[in-house]
């Protein structure tokens, strides 16, 4: 597992504007001719109201499902949101109308919806609550669609529920195409929830923009600083963070749940911290922001990627030597027991695989095909020796301390 780089920062304000306006055109084309049915909540009422998101995927890869596309990507699934998205205890209604066939774009579980929607509650509400105990429950109830019943999946999982209901479309298409309508609630009962489909999406479209201008305009919220002891070796509570960080991760995804830490604010604090190990790591090797973090990056990914491939690194003295060794080598420069191993990570962290390489070798004009070929097999026999010789170099670096 491959984790992201935490350099500090974010984009320039042009780019963020040319995203907006980019975003503000797919928003009006959606709106001009909705490329399926979109249901929306008719009862109770709940406001405000607007459009909460919507999804595409190329049409080249699984066709159109039917009608209009944004930006020549085929449009298969739209999200609106009732309520307040700050609102602890809601009322609060998301109503995302899918388009599902054989292949292609699919749904996550209703386990994985009510999940997702906790992570929503801590993000805009500050909500970080452990997940209910228990299993969520499934029960089979009746959801008012267009005036019409429709048999629903219900899961309730502590004060939140989800509801799923598939529709027959008239044109199914190759791809057996089906109109999925789930629906997420807080503060409301199942039984109370009826929906209609909108005829119009231009004034949800609206309302998403003037509440992004309204939110643009406040700034961000303010959110506590986490702060740590002088004397904390941040190198080291770092990689500790992020080998938790990595389990969690594969623990949610084999539970079909978000990837979200727990608790939900240790993201915040794990943010911090690295920006914390970048800015140790330029005072002490007098490096650029860019290069500690890029060091920073480098220390982290290799331990995480050790977890995972290593059996010994399951060894308890093991692993704190190999992380203390690690630290030294990056953030002290110290010449280590593991030198070989630290120098063979440096060259398989640069020629591992990166979109820039095969943007070159895929997308070049001036390189046939076998050419591209070649290249792609080059660089990974390269990528994949010099894996292999730092797993090589650790494993006998654990050898030599009786494994």
């Amino acid at each position: 597992m491959e984790l992201v780089s935490g350099e500090p920062g974010g984009p320039e304000r042009a780019w963020l504007e040319s995203v907006r306006r980019q975003g503000e055109l797919s928003q009006d084309q959606l709106a001009a001719a909705p490329p399926f049915r979109v249901a929306g909540l008719a009862m109770p009422l709940v406001e405000p109201s607007y459009l909460a998101g919507w999804s595409w995927e190329s049409m080249t890869t699984h066709g159109r499902a039917e009608g209009a596309t944004v930006h020549g990507e085929g449009v298969h699934e739209i999200s609106l949101f009732y309520g307040r998205m700050d609102a602890p205890a809601g009322p609060a209604v998301t109503v995302t109308t899918s388009i599902v066939g054989d292949y292609g774009h699919q749904v996550h579980s209703l386990e994985y919806e009510l999940a997702d929607e906790r992570d929503r509650l801590f993000d805009h509400a500050g909500i970080d609550e452990p997940d209910p105990s228990g299993t969520p429950a499934h029960v089979t109830g009746l959801l008012r669609i267009g005036g019409a019943p429709v048999q629903a999946d219900v899961c309730r999982h502590g004060e939140l529920w989800a509801a799923r209901a598939e529709l027959a479309l008239a044109e199914a298409g190759p791809n057996n195409n089906r109109l999925v309508v789930t629906v997420v609630a807080l503060g409301i009962a199942f039984e109370k929830v009826e929906l209609a489909w909108v005829e119009d999406l231009r004034p949800l479209v609206l309302a998403r923009r003037r509440l992004l201008d309204e939110r643009l305009a406040e700034g961000p919220p303010p959110s506590p600083t986490p702060t740590f002891p002088p004397d904390l070796d941040v190198h080291r509570e770092l990689i500790e963070g992020s080998l938790r960080q990595a389990r969690q991760i594969e623990e949610a995804l084999a539970e079909g749940r978000p990837p979200s830490p727990r608790p939900r604010s240790s993201g915040r604090d794990h943010h911090a911290l690295w920006q914390a190990a970048v800015e140790s790591q330029s005072q002490r090797r007098s490096q650029s922001a860019e290069q500690a973090n890029a060091a920073v990056t480098a220390m982290v990914n290799q331990m995480t990627q050790l977890a995972e491939a290593a059996p010994w690194f399951g060894d308890a003295p093991l692993r704190a030597a190999a992380i203390g060794e690690t630290v030294a080598y990056t953030a002290r420069g110290e010449v280590v027991p593991s030198q070989r191993a630290q120098e063979a990570w440096e060259a398989y962290w640069a020629t591992r695989p990166s979109p820039p390489f095969f943007r070159q070798a895929f997308e070049s004009g001036d390189i046939d095909h076998d050419r591209r070929a070649a290249l792609a097999r080059e660089h990974r026999d390269r990528y994949l020796g010099d894996r292999g010789r730092w797993l090589q170099e650790w494993a006998l670096w654990a050898m030599e301390r009786g494994w």
